[in-house]
């Protein structure tokens, strides 16, 4: 085969159907299985039932899982982000939405890729250590991940009200959920700022200093006052925001859906047709069911 003809080839085994459920299910599994055994792992140590998500990153064992963790996952969602870019692309070009969706797409993996890279590195920039830099890195995560499901939350909206996607939508509770968790993380990142703010400077010292020389002694001495309120907080805000993540998985399958159509129509624009055009928009993806059915000959 030619040089095109195995890019393409390539093209249909990275948006087959296996490659991007299981990069998502990766994606998603792998930091909830993270944060779970790192947080066994802070209780069995005779540590507080409320730390800060960072707290895991701090100290011995713990700290390996979770900086280990948490680089692969920010490699696996860079990988989900623009999956989730580029089958949106395709389906928003094929139903016609204005100009200002396709462009908020874009936007998306843009702020997306900051995310990632944040999520990352933030094993590797413990506060006890360089307070700054992982502070910085901790806004990226909440201030941008609000920021992507705020945009997530518009364009699942959007491709949910075509009647050619709400055919094919077999997660439409899936796709409705992201306004209830988009909610959740608002209320959770203004309740951890607000209680942050209660707290005195002189807590935020001690915290800092027993942290850094005393971590046993840091982390059984937890309790629910305004620091142990916000932890919970932090961890509401991030578990909403990776849930919110896992609404997106409606317009792949919704992807897949239109895709096997095209096989079955033999490369007929499915979505289009379903609005009364017979158009072929061009796009990186189109080829891709196409070519699935000639390989499968």
């Amino acid at each position: 085969p030619d040089q095109s003809e195995q890019v393409f080839r390539l093209a249909a085994m990275w948006f087959s159907a296996w490659r991007l459920r299981c990069t998502m299910v990766v994606a998603l599994g792998l930091p909830a299985a993270t944060l779970g055994l790192c947080f066994c792992m802070w209780l069995r140590l005779g540590c507080g039932v409320v730390p800060f998500i960072s707290d895991l990153g701090l100290h011995g064992a713990i700290a390996e899982v979770f900086t280990v963790g948490l680089t692969c996952t920010g490699c696996l969602l860079a990988v989900v982000m623009m999956d989730m870019t580029l089958v949106r692309h395709r389906l928003l070009r094929t139903v016609d939405t204005h100009v200002v969706f396709r462009v908020l797409n874009a936007c998306l993996v843009l702020a997306a890729l900051p995310i990632s890279i944040a999520v990352g590195i933030i094993g590797f920039c413990p506060w006890d250590r360089v307070l700054h830099l992982h502070l910085m890195v901790a806004f990226v995560i909440f201030y941008g991940g609000v920021a992507w499901a705020t945009g997530n939350a518009v364009l699942l909206w959007r491709l949910g009200k075509e009647s050619s996607v709400a055919r094919l939508d077999v997660y439409k509770g899936l796709r409705r959920s992201q306004g209830k968790l988009l909610l959740i993380s608002f209320l959770s990142l203004a309740s951890m700022i607000f209680t942050l703010r209660r707290t005195s400077p002189e807590d935020f010292a001690g915290m800092l200093s027993g942290a850094r020389d005393n971590f046993h002694g840091y982390c059984t001495d937890k309790h629910m006052n305004s620091i142990g309120w916000a932890a919970v907080f932090e961890w509401s805000l991030i578990l909403s925001l990776i849930g919110g993540i896992s609404t997106a998985h409606a317009d792949i399958e919704v992807f897949l859906a239109w895709s096997r159509l095209e096989l079955d129509n033999g490369g007929a624009d499915t979505l289009s047709s379903q609005r009364g055009s017979a158009r072929l928009i061009s796009s990186p993806l189109v080829h891709v069911p196409v070519l699935r059915r000639s390989l499968a000959k």
